[in-house]
């Protein structure tokens, strides 16, 4: 049973968290360490908030990745390695193109 995170307001967070938010939003592959340089807080201390973030307030990091073959290669390859990974969801993206020109 899949249990949804609660929804948490912005303005619930403190401002630790918020500045966490700010960083995965620019640099979604940010390290702990980075987190914590950035924030004034240790590593362990930016993994925990992390944590904390993912299952309470359902941050997600998402990523695009251009064609199936480098899709492929990056669910294999360095997202495979990553410690904790136990499943991916992946979503196709169908963009229209809206062209002029008359109609036959």
């Amino acid at each position: 049973m899949n249990k949804r995170p609660r929804r948490v307001l912005f303005t619930m967070l403190d401002a630790i968290d918020r500045q966490i938010v700010h960083i995965m939003t620019i640099e979604p592959r940010a390290s702990f360490r980075t987190i914590a340089e950035v924030t004034g807080i240790s590593d362990q201390i930016a993994a925990r908030r992390y944590r904390k973030l993912s299952e309470s307030a359902g941050l997600r990091v998402l990523g695009v990745v251009n064609g199936p073959r480098a899709l492929y290669e990056y669910l294999t390859g360095p997202l495979a390695a990553l410690p904790g990974v136990t499943s991916v969801e992946t979503a196709p993206i169908i963009r229209t193109l809206k062209c002029t020109g008359s109609v036959p």
